[in-house]
């Protein structure tokens, strides 16, 4: 089963609340990034972002063990390498 806001094709990153009936959201939409505002009265696309923002993003939110954990891999990789 999917978590809120982790469909297949929309996925919500990041909600910003505005007041108690509005706020910005940045959402993929088939993996392009776009920052989205809505209200009680409508949703819009306000617009695009580049689509390597979100990836800088996770990418400096990653957990130091999520960091070392990739670095091992990397290490292990190059040894095998050799």
């Amino acid at each position: 089963m999917l978590k809120m806001g982790q469909g297949k094709i929309i996925r919500v990153i990041e909600k910003v609340p505005l007041n108690n009936k509005a706020a910005l959201s940045v959402v993929l939409i088939n993996n392009k990034p776009y920052v989205v505002s809505y209200s009680e009265d409508e949703v819009k696309i306000l617009m695009p972002l580049p689509e390597d923002c979100v990836e800088k993003q996770q990418e400096e939110n990653k957990s130091f063990s999520e960091n070392m954990k990739n670095n091992f891999k990397s290490i292990v990789k190059r040894k095998e390498r050799l």
